[in-house]
Parts: C-alpha cells; sequence; structure tokens
C-alpha cells in the first residue's frame, strides 16, 4: 500500500459478480418458468425471465450502499457481455453487434424501468 495514496473503499470482486451472475442465470433457466407459468421457451422469453431476476437482485443491491452498487454495477456489465456472447452465438456479425447491443440495452432498460415502476405500484402491479 502507497502510504501517500488515500486507501479506497474494498470493492467486491468480480468473481462475487460472476457467480452471483451464474446463480441469477441458473434460477431464470428453471423450467418451471416455460413448462408451469407459460413464458414461452424462446430467446425473448428467456430474456424477460432472466431480466426479472437480475431486476430482483438489482433492486436489493440499490440499498446496500457504495459496495451493493459496485456489485450491481458488475452484474449490469456481466448481463451486457452475457448478450453479445448470445447475440454472436445466434450468428449476428461483428458489425450489427453495437446496433443490437444498443437496442437490447434500451428494451432491458425500459423493461427494469417498467418493473420498478410496477414494484413501487404494488404487487398487483408487478404480477
Amino acid at each position: 500500500m502507497n502510504p501517500l495514496r488515500p486507501s479506497r473503499p474494498r470493492h467486491r470482486d468480480h468473481a462475487d459478480a460472476t457467480k452471483l451472475y451464474g446463480s441469477i442465470v441458473a434460477q431464470a433457466r428453471l423450467p418451471t418458468f416455460y413448462q408451469s407459468l407459460a413464458v414461452p421457451d424462446t430467446l425473448q422469453g428467456r430474456f424477460l425471465v432472466l431480466s426479472l431476476h437480475l431486476f430482483a437482485v438489482l433492486h436489493r443491491l440499490k440499498g446496500e450502499g457504495p459496495e451493493g452498487l459496485s456489485l450491481a454495477q458488475e452484474l449490469s456489465n456481466r448481463f451486457s457481455e452475457d448478450m453479445e456472447t448470445v447475440l454472436r452465438e445466434i450468428g449476428v456479425g461483428d458489425i450489427s453487434i453495437p446496433k443490437k447491443m444498443r437496442g437490447l440495452a434500451a428494451s432491458g432498460g425500459a423493461l427494469l424501468q417498467a418493473y420498478d415502476e410496477a414494484l413501487a405500484s404494488g404487487e398487483q402491479a408487478l404480477a
């Protein structure tokens, strides 16, 4: 540690975000959403379920202070990286990736905002 530099608050390790994101993805992939709850087992359906789970964790992290906000940012970054990987896997070319990512970011942001507004309105609105 450099004595001339003030110490910075410890931030969670990137590994924590990766592990937590893996848990979110595993939860979103549970068959019950697609079998019992009739969510379409499509790219869009999986995106919606994953977004809902990510929203729940991000919402919780908002109240956890600077470390929570740091972890929330890392989760959001991990989500973006994952979406880029999915686009590549389904055959989207390198030139189209930025445009598709902007579209996903806009729709994902709108979806998370809608979840936040519904949660603020009460349980029935979120359902």
